[in-house]
């Protein structure tokens, strides 16, 4: 199964994107065959350990995914180019860490995490945590956990975890659980496909709680 960060990795060097994690894909792009006979290529991943995603070295570590390993191959190397080829620029591009103020575009994959007024726009497996405030545009994707605060925009979807607010506008999906909240400040089309444990939905210029503590799917919320 393919994981964060795939690579496939060649005598000439290491094959990887931005956004893809998919062996198949990368072999395919790379123009290189998968015959089950030639040793010319290996299938790894720079796995977090326990699923905690940061900038530290020692929270990463390389995963051969396959079982056929060729002589040329040495894990210990690869591991440390993985580190400085490929990692530090999927940081730059796909972390946003303990930062402010930044707009990300056209992303396939990004982490948001105790980070303030960040802008996402057209991206799509956006997760966000740790108290961060972020504004979603352009039919983007996102996750929402600890906290968190998300204004959401322009088709953009967001599903809201623990105790996180979202505020909901232009023809947004929501979906809320746990304690969290969706505001309707100024919503149009609104669509909220599942609510959730104690999660609430606000029509905030009216000040009415619309629906609290109750489990329903696939409700438009329209202002005229």
């Amino acid at each position: 199964m393919c994981q964060f960060k795939s690579a496939i990795v060649t005598k000439k060097g290491i094959i990887w994107e931005i956004g893809n994690n998919n062996h198949s894909i990368l072999l395919e792009n790379s123009g290189l065959k998968d015959d089950g006979v030639r040793n010319n290529f290996v299938r790894v991943e720079m796995l977090p350990r326990d699923n905690i995603f940061n900038h530290k070295k020692s929270n990463w570590y390389l995963h051969v995914d396959q079982d056929n390993i060729p002589t040329w191959f040495d894990e210990k190397e690869i591991s440390e180019r993985m580190w400085k080829q490929v990692m530090k620029e999927v940081f730059k591009e796909q972390f946003v860490i303990d930062k402010n103020d930044i707009t990300k575009e056209n992303v396939n994959g990004l982490w948001i995490k105790n980070s303030k007024n960040i802008i996402v726009k057209n991206c799509q497996t956006v997760e966000v945590f740790d108290n961060s405030t972020v504004e979603v545009f352009d039919n983007s994707t996102v996750e929402v956990f600890d906290n968190s605060t998300v204004k959401v925009f322009d088709n953009s979807t967001v599903k809201a975890f623990d105790n996180s607010t979202v505020k909901a506008f232009d023809n947004s999906t929501v979906e809320v659980s746990g304690n969290s909240q969706i505001l309707l400040p100024y919503s149009h089309n609104v669509k909220i496909i599942k609510v959730s444990g104690n999660a609430l939905v606000k029509d905030v210029p009216n000040k009415k709680i619309i629906v609290a503590n109750k489990d329903f799917k696939k409700i438009i919320f329209k202002r005229s």
